[in-house]
């Protein structure tokens, strides 16, 4: 069976990333399939990360936690999730227009797939 259309939930921990959270969330906000939410767990930061997802609004649901690490996080997003399929996002990277709708496809296409890795690729004017 191969559906028409795919319900995703984007999953964002955050973590003491004022310089990228912005950039990430947007690339998930703009994708070509839109998610049906995007939820960013606040995981205990101390910089300006929180106050840039609120001024982000309505668009982002927030969860705030106590620092307790990526996983911890990545675990707080999943179990907050309602969309048919959960994609991660790691708060210093962000996604090309069609990331969403490509793996959503792929994984209407394969129903004996449970996920879809990706590569990556390295922005060259990123010095890191």
């Amino acid at each position: 069976m191969i559906r028409q259309k795919s319900s995703v939930t984007v999953v964002i921990p955050a973590y003491n990333c004022e310089n990228s959270i912005a950039q990430s969330v947007t690339s998930a906000l703009t994708q070509t399939l839109a998610p049906k939410e995007i939820i960013v767990i606040n995981d205990g930061s101390t910089d300006r990360t929180g106050d840039i997802l609120k001024a982000m609004g309505r668009d982002i649901r927030l969860i705030k936690q106590e620092n307790r690490g990526q996983g911890a996080a990545r675990n707080a997003g999943w179990n907050a999730a309602s969309g048919e399929y959960i994609a991660f996002l790691d708060a210093d990277d962000y996604w090309k227009p069609q990331y969403i709708e490509t793996c959503a496809a792929f994984l209407n296409k394969h129903a004996e797939c449970a996920a879809v890795l990706t590569a990556w690729e390295k922005n060259i004017d990123d010095n890191t």
